[in-house]
Protein backbone atom coordinates (compact mmCIF):
# COMPACT_ATOMS: atom_id res chain seq x y z
CA UNK A 1 0.00 0.00 0.00
CA UNK A 2 2.82 2.40 0.86
CA UNK A 3 4.61 1.64 -2.41
CA UNK A 4 1.58 2.67 -4.49
CA UNK A 5 1.26 5.93 -2.51
CA UNK A 6 4.94 6.74 -3.07
CA UNK A 7 4.59 5.84 -6.76
CA UNK A 8 1.56 8.16 -7.09
CA UNK A 9 3.47 11.01 -5.40
CA UNK A 10 6.40 10.46 -7.78
CA UNK A 11 4.05 10.61 -10.78
CA UNK A 12 2.44 13.80 -9.46
CA UNK A 13 5.81 15.43 -8.94
CA UNK A 14 6.85 14.39 -12.47
CA UNK A 15 3.72 16.04 -13.89
CA UNK A 16 4.40 19.17 -11.81
CA UNK A 17 8.00 19.26 -13.09
CA UNK A 18 6.72 18.80 -16.64
CA UNK A 19 4.26 21.69 -16.24
CA UNK A 20 7.03 23.88 -14.85
CA UNK A 21 9.34 23.04 -17.77
CA UNK A 22 6.61 23.77 -20.31
CA UNK A 23 5.86 27.07 -18.56
CA UNK A 24 9.54 27.99 -18.83
CA UNK A 25 9.70 27.10 -22.54
CA UNK A 26 6.55 29.06 -23.33
CA UNK A 27 7.26 32.72 -23.94
CA UNK A 28 3.57 33.48 -23.58
CA UNK A 29 0.12 32.02 -23.91
CA UNK A 30 -2.38 34.26 -25.68
CA UNK A 31 -5.60 34.31 -27.65
CA UNK A 32 -5.68 35.16 -31.31
CA UNK A 33 -8.21 37.49 -32.91
CA UNK A 34 -10.63 34.54 -33.17
CA UNK A 35 -10.38 33.72 -29.45
CA UNK A 36 -8.29 30.56 -29.98
CA UNK A 37 -5.56 29.81 -27.44
CA UNK A 38 -1.99 29.87 -28.75
CA UNK A 39 1.44 29.57 -27.25
CA UNK A 40 4.59 31.34 -28.36
CA UNK A 41 7.33 28.85 -27.67
CA UNK A 42 11.05 28.79 -28.35
CA UNK A 43 12.10 25.78 -30.42
CA UNK A 44 15.60 25.29 -31.84
CA UNK A 45 16.53 28.95 -31.36
CA UNK A 46 13.42 30.50 -32.91
CA UNK A 47 9.88 31.29 -31.77
CA UNK A 48 6.80 29.53 -33.10
CA UNK A 49 3.15 30.27 -32.53
CA UNK A 50 1.37 26.99 -31.93
CA UNK A 51 -2.29 26.39 -31.22
CA UNK A 52 -2.58 25.14 -27.66
CA UNK A 53 -5.04 22.39 -28.54
CA UNK A 54 -3.09 20.79 -31.37
CA UNK A 55 -1.14 17.69 -32.22
CA UNK A 56 2.04 19.79 -32.43
CA UNK A 57 1.73 21.06 -28.85
CA UNK A 58 0.76 17.58 -27.60
CA UNK A 59 3.91 16.24 -29.25
CA UNK A 60 5.99 18.89 -27.46
CA UNK A 61 4.52 17.82 -24.12
CA UNK A 62 5.10 14.15 -24.95
CA UNK A 63 8.70 14.90 -25.99
CA UNK A 64 9.43 16.77 -22.77
CA UNK A 65 8.01 13.92 -20.72
CA UNK A 66 10.05 11.35 -22.64
CA UNK A 67 13.25 13.37 -22.09
CA UNK A 68 12.63 13.24 -18.35
CA UNK A 69 11.44 9.67 -17.92
CA UNK A 70 12.38 7.72 -21.07
CA UNK A 71 8.75 6.56 -21.18
CA UNK A 72 5.66 7.92 -22.88
CA UNK A 73 2.54 9.45 -21.41
CA UNK A 74 -0.74 7.61 -21.79
CA UNK A 75 -3.36 9.40 -23.88
CA UNK A 76 -5.41 10.02 -20.73
CA UNK A 77 -2.52 11.65 -18.85
CA UNK A 78 -1.51 13.70 -21.88
CA UNK A 79 -5.09 14.85 -22.30
CA UNK A 80 -5.26 15.70 -18.59
CA UNK A 81 -2.07 17.78 -18.70
CA UNK A 82 -3.24 19.60 -21.82
CA UNK A 83 -6.65 20.24 -20.23
CA UNK A 84 -4.96 21.66 -17.15
CA UNK A 85 -2.82 24.03 -19.26
CA UNK A 86 -5.92 25.17 -21.19
CA UNK A 87 -7.92 25.65 -17.98
CA UNK A 88 -5.17 27.74 -16.39
CA UNK A 89 -4.93 29.87 -19.53
CA UNK A 90 -8.71 30.35 -19.72
CA UNK A 91 -8.77 31.55 -16.11
CA UNK A 92 -5.90 34.01 -16.62
CA UNK A 93 -7.42 37.49 -16.53
CA UNK A 94 -4.21 39.03 -17.91
CA UNK A 95 -4.23 36.88 -21.06
CA UNK A 96 -3.40 39.06 -24.06
CA UNK A 97 -5.14 39.03 -27.42
CA UNK A 98 -2.76 39.11 -30.40
CA UNK A 99 -3.50 39.24 -34.07
CA UNK A 100 -1.88 36.37 -35.88
CA UNK A 101 -1.19 37.14 -39.51
CA UNK A 102 -0.88 34.95 -42.57
CA UNK A 103 2.36 35.58 -44.41
CA UNK A 104 2.42 39.42 -44.20
CA UNK A 105 1.59 42.08 -41.63
CA UNK A 106 2.12 45.79 -41.09
CA UNK A 107 3.24 47.56 -37.94
CA UNK A 108 2.80 51.28 -37.52
CA UNK A 109 5.94 51.84 -35.57
CA UNK A 110 7.37 54.81 -33.76
CA UNK A 111 7.24 58.48 -34.67
CA UNK A 112 10.14 59.45 -36.96
CA UNK A 113 11.22 63.12 -37.20
CA UNK A 114 14.26 62.54 -39.38
CA UNK A 115 12.60 63.32 -42.73
CA UNK A 116 13.43 67.01 -43.40
CA UNK A 117 11.97 68.11 -40.09
CA UNK A 118 8.55 66.60 -40.85
CA UNK A 119 7.06 64.06 -38.51
CA UNK A 120 5.89 60.75 -39.89
CA UNK A 121 5.06 57.38 -38.46
CA UNK A 122 7.49 54.72 -39.60
CA UNK A 123 5.68 51.91 -41.41
CA UNK A 124 7.21 48.48 -40.99
CA UNK A 125 6.10 45.45 -42.96
CA UNK A 126 6.93 41.88 -42.00
CA UNK A 127 6.88 38.98 -44.44
CA UNK A 128 7.00 35.40 -43.20
CA UNK A 129 9.34 33.26 -45.31
CA UNK A 130 7.59 30.15 -43.98
CA UNK A 131 10.87 28.30 -43.57
CA UNK A 132 11.87 25.93 -40.80
CA UNK A 133 13.83 28.68 -39.01
CA UNK A 134 10.75 30.92 -38.92
CA UNK A 135 12.73 33.76 -40.51
CA UNK A 136 10.93 36.94 -41.52
CA UNK A 137 11.73 39.81 -43.84
CA UNK A 138 11.48 43.20 -42.10
CA UNK A 139 10.73 45.91 -44.67
CA UNK A 140 11.03 49.65 -44.00
CA UNK A 141 11.39 52.76 -46.17
CA UNK A 142 15.18 52.39 -45.80
CA UNK A 143 15.32 48.81 -47.06
CA UNK A 144 14.83 45.27 -45.90
CA UNK A 145 16.57 42.66 -43.79
CA UNK A 146 16.06 39.05 -42.93
CA UNK A 147 15.73 38.48 -39.23
CA UNK A 148 14.81 35.62 -36.95
CA UNK A 149 11.31 35.52 -35.59
CA UNK A 150 11.59 36.65 -31.99
CA UNK A 151 9.16 37.26 -29.19
CA UNK A 152 9.14 40.98 -30.12
CA UNK A 153 8.36 40.44 -33.82
CA UNK A 154 4.81 39.93 -34.99
CA UNK A 155 3.58 36.40 -34.81
CA UNK A 156 2.37 34.49 -37.81
CA UNK A 157 -0.11 31.68 -38.13
CA UNK A 158 0.84 28.81 -40.38
CA UNK A 159 -1.11 25.99 -41.91
CA UNK A 160 0.07 22.63 -43.21
CA UNK A 161 -0.51 23.73 -46.80
CA UNK A 162 1.83 26.76 -46.52
CA UNK A 163 5.02 26.38 -48.53
CA UNK A 164 8.41 27.98 -47.92
CA UNK A 165 9.04 31.16 -49.87
CA UNK A 166 12.14 31.87 -51.88
CA UNK A 167 14.91 33.55 -49.95
CA UNK A 168 15.13 37.19 -51.09
CA UNK A 169 18.26 38.11 -53.01
CA UNK A 170 19.97 41.50 -53.03
CA UNK A 171 21.90 40.86 -56.23
CA UNK A 172 19.55 41.55 -59.11
CA UNK A 173 19.93 43.38 -62.42
CA UNK A 174 19.56 47.16 -62.32
CA UNK A 175 16.97 46.94 -65.10
CA UNK A 176 14.76 44.46 -63.26
CA UNK A 177 11.61 46.58 -63.73
CA UNK A 178 12.27 46.85 -67.48
CA UNK A 179 12.66 43.08 -67.62
CA UNK A 180 9.20 42.70 -66.11
CA UNK A 181 7.71 44.62 -69.03
CA UNK A 182 9.17 42.10 -71.47
CA UNK A 183 7.09 39.31 -69.96
CA UNK A 184 4.31 38.28 -72.34
CA UNK A 185 0.75 39.23 -71.43
CA UNK A 186 1.79 40.69 -68.10
CA UNK A 187 0.50 44.18 -68.72
CA UNK A 188 -2.07 43.64 -71.46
Amino acid sequence: MKDSTIEEQDKKSLVEELLTEIDQKCEQIFKDQFNELYVSIKINGHYESIRLVSTRFSNIIQGEYYEKTKSILSKDKLSGILSLIVARADLDSLLKIKNLSLRITKDSGKLDSSLHGRDRIEQIYYYDLINSSWQIVRITAEGWEISPNSSTNPLFKRYKNNHPQMMPERNYPSDIVDLLYTCKNLFS
